[in-house]
């Protein structure tokens, strides 16, 4: 007949307690507190396939967002298209390069909200750059605006002209 050491057997229905609170309260903890997420875009935005135009290089199939009239294109896409010189950063949202002429470079930066072109800092709107999926997308405005892309959204035949 074996005995077993009362203290032993105590010890160890304390450790299987101890142990089992602990996965309780990390699991609450989970469903309680928000997770990040590199998404910013709510529901109703939509990601969409468009066809983006212009005059001598053709056309191109881009994923597009979308959101009441607005249409946001993805930057790299755009610019790999165009022949512009970028390059996308090693942290999430942020896209370097240069336009035309190596003196004339460009940061975008989804942290700060801003576009840096040409030494002269443009800070964007909250809804100007979007995170969605994995690609950095630019309001079509901004393309216009800062870069100087005339973009004209037909909205029936999803199409983006790019001038």
């Amino acid at each position: 007949l074996t005995l077993i050491n009362p203290n032993s057997f105590l010890n160890y229905f304390k450790r299987r307690f101890f142990v089992a609170k602990a996965l309780v309260i990390f699991f609450g903890l989970l469903m309680i507190l928000p997770a990040n997420t590199y998404s910013q875009v709510d529901s109703s935005y939509e990601q969409i396939s468009i066809t983006l135009i212009t005059k001598d290089l053709g056309n191109l199939e881009v994923p597009a967002v979308i959101h009441e009239e607005q249409i946001w294109l993805p930057i790299k896409i755009v610019f790999d298209f165009l022949g512009i010189n970028n390059s996308v950063g090693q942290r999430l949202g942020y896209i370097s390069g240069t336009f035309l002429t190596p003196d004339k470079s460009f940061n975008i930066e989804r942290v700060n909200n801003s576009i840096n072109y040409n030494s002269v800092q443009c800070k964007l709107d909250s809804s100007g750059l979007i995170y969605f999926d994995i690609d950095l997308f630019l309001r079509t405005d901004y393309f216009t605006n800062i870069f100087g892309f005339t973009c004209i959204f037909n909205f029936r035949s999803r199409s983006v002209v790019l001038q």
